[in-house]
């Protein structure tokens, strides 16, 4: 009898142990990942492309049903542009300069514009798409979309050195 009883306390101080254990585990885990900015911005960048997947599969499933109005609703995603390839998006991005530098204010060059930032929105070249898009704002004179284009750009895309150097360009160039 003793040895039974022996034995269940000797597993209730196990179970104390393993929760303990968890505890402390998780505990020092949450302090870890509240304390470093990287591992947090790398966790809210990864939850962020588990969105787009999710929005590129509900897109797919609904097979050219598009919610972007500069894109024609027929037209199905492009299968390469899923990857998020970055070559992908400067050939995209290459078609766009293309098509802009012949008449900017054609609806081509919004859509292909259109198609790059929501196709490759990690990338250089979303950032270089919406650097021609402020500049056709700023040829329209539409301030205050530029202006909104500006802050987007200075907070979404920071870490690209010669996208900023185009922002301050922007900003400082007369309107």
């Amino acid at each position: 009898m003793m040895k039974r009883i022996d034995a269940f306390f000797i597993l209730i101080v196990l179970i104390v142990m393993a929760l303990g254990y968890t505890f402390y585990y998780t505990s020092n885990s949450k302090y870890f990942f509240d304390n470093n900015p990287k591992l947090q911005a790398e966790f809210e960048r990864q939850r962020q492309l588990g969105i787009l997947q999710k929005e590129l599969a509900l897109l797919n499933e609904k097979k050219g049903q598009r919610s972007i109005a500069s894109i024609r609703a027929n037209e199905a995603l492009r299968p390469e542009a899923v990857a998020f390839k970055p070559e992908t998006a400067e050939q995209h991005f290459a078609s766009l300069q293309e098509t802009c530098s012949l008449n900017p204010d054609l609806p081509d060059c919004l859509s292909e514009i259109d198609l790059v930032i929501t196709q490759f929105p990690e990338t250089v070249w979303a950032a270089e798409s919406m650097l021609v898009l402020l500049d056709i704002y700023q040829q329209n004179n539409e301030n205050r979309r530029s202006m909104e284009l500006v802050k987007v750009l200075r907070t979404r895309f920071a870490q690209y050195a010669n996208v900023q150097a185009k922002v301050n360009y922007y900003e400082k160039k007369p309107l």
